[in-house]
């Protein structure tokens, strides 16, 4: 089950879960939101593991096509910031959401997929 898509706290969203007899939950990747230890505790006194965390790469200017080096590095330092909190809590998955990136909205279909044929 996901947590990242439900504007609650976390403790009750796991409360939730665990109620509903789920065994493991996916977080958002917020490393700067939770203390690894603090999330491992909680999902412990509720039976839960934790799959992994998703990466929020639409905020706070996220971008590893920028042409500024330091929003590059910046963005990487996120991402293994992300890593550490999934490792820290007993997690195995980072899930990289790439269509909500700059490149995937910078991506343009090919033109024969917007325009009508002119023959048959």
């Amino acid at each position: 089950m996901i947590h990242w898509m439900r504007n609650e706290p976390l403790e009750e969203t796991v409360e939730r879960l665990s109620q509903c007899g789920h065994d493991a939950l996916e977080i958002n990747g917020a490393p700067d939101q939770y203390d690894g230890a603090v999330v491992a505790d909680l999902l412990g006194r509720h039976d839960l593991a934790m799959w992994g965390a998703v990466t929020l790469m639409e905020h706070a200017g996220r971008d590893m096509l920028h042409p500024d080096p330091s929003v590059r590095r910046g963005t990487q330092a996120y991402l293994e910031d992300t890593v550490d909190l999934i490792s820290d809590v007993g997690g195995q998955v980072p899930w990289c959401a790439a269509l909500t990136s700059r490149a995937a909205r910078a991506r343009r279909p090919p033109a024969f997929w917007t325009s009508p044929p002119t023959s048959v």
